[in-house]
C-alpha cells in the first residue's frame, strides 16, 4: 500500500485537482492530509482516506519569519507518525510525500517501485534555488520500514543555513551525509516559465507548482519576473480535455 501525506492550507483550490492527478496516475493509495484554515473543508472528506485539522503542534522556539517552515514540518512529522502509527500499515508500505500544489503527470507506481528497489529514500532537490542540496518535500517517497528504523524527521535544522538546512528536510540531509546513505534525487527538467524554481516539472514525472498557498518568496528570488497567479494556475488547470493533456505546447525544457 502507497500512503501520500500532503497538507492543505489556506488555499482550497488544490484539492480537487490534486485528487485528479493521483486518481489518474497512481494506483493503490490511501491519501492522508490535514486541511487548515479552509471553511467547510468537511466536503472535501470524501477524497481522503484522512482528512482532518492539524490540532495542536509542538513548534519549538521560531525565529521571526520561520514560522511557516517549522509549522510544516511539524504537520508531515505529526501526519508520517499516525500513518506509521496505524494498525493497517505494514513495514513494507510506502510513503509518499507530496506538496498540496504538486502532482505527477505521468504513471507513478513504475517510477516508485524501480527506485525504491536501488536507493532507500527519493526526493526533488532543489539546487536552482540558491544552492539547496536537502530533499524538498514537494515530492519525496520511502518505506515504512526505513523511516522508522532510522528515526527519521523533517524538521530543519534553524541553526545551519548551510544548503537549506534550516528548512523543511534539512536534518535529513544532515543525517544520509553522517551516515553516508545515498539517496535518489530528481532534477528539473522542465518549466512553464523561464523561473528557476516556480512552476517546474522534475525528472518528467512531477509537476509542482510552488508557493501554491503562500506569498511567492524563495531564496531565489523573483528575478525581475511577474505573475498572474489565476492564470498561472489556470495554465495547468484548465485544459480541455483533461485525457489527452499535453504538457510539450507550454513548456520551457532545460
Amino acid at each position: 500500500m502507497i500512503h501520500v501525506i500532503t497538507i492543505h492550507y489556506h488555499c482550497e483550490r488544490w484539492i480537487k485537482l490534486q485528487h485528479r492527478y493521483l486518481r489518474k496516475y497512481l494506483q493503490d493509495c490511501k491519501v492522508w492530509t490535514y486541511i487548515d484554515r479552509i471553511p467547510e473543508w468537511q466536503k472535501h472528506q470524501e477524497s481522503f482516506h484522512f482528512a482532518e485539522p492539524s490540532g495542536k503542534l509542538d513548534l519549538g522556539r521560531c525565529t521571526p519569519g520561520h514560522e511557516g517552515s517549522r509549522n510544516h514540518w511539524a504537520k508531515l512529522n505529526k501526519l508520517t507518525s499516525l500513518i506509521i502509527e496505524d494498525s493497517d500499515t505494514k513495514e513494507d508500505d510506502i510513503l509518499v510525500w507530496l506538496d498540496s500544489d504538486a502532482f505527477p503527470v505521468v504513471p507513478l507506481n513504475p517510477f516508485i517501485e524501480a527506485k525504491l528497489e536501488k536507493f532507500p529514500f527519493v526526493a526533488v532537490q532543489r539546487p536552482e534555488n540558491l544552492g539547496d542540496k536537502y530533499p524538498h518535500p514537494s515530492f519525496a517517497c520511502s518505506t515504512v520500514k526505513f523511516w522508522k528504523e532510522h528515526s527519521l524527521t523533517w524538521s530543519g535544522d534553524p541553526v545551519n543555513r548551510k544548503g537549506g538546512r534550516h528548512d523543511t528536510g534539512g536534518k535529513l540531509l544532515i543525517y544520509f551525509l553522517e551516515h553516508d546513505i545515498e539517496w535518489y534525487r530528481l532534477r528539473r527538467t522542465a518549466s512553464l516559465t523561464k523561473h528557476p524554481v516556480w512552476f517546474t516539472i522534475y525528472d518528467n514525472l512531477i509537476y509542482h507548482h510552488g508557493a501554491g498557498s503562500r506569498g511567492r518568496g524563495c531564496r531565489a528570488g523573483n528575478k525581475g519576473l511577474s505573475f498572474n497567479e489565476n492564470k498561472m494556475f489556470a495554465k495547468i488547470a484548465n485544459r480541455p480535455p483533461y485525457e489527452d493533456f499535453t504538457w510539450d505546447d507550454h513548456l520551457c525544457p532545460e
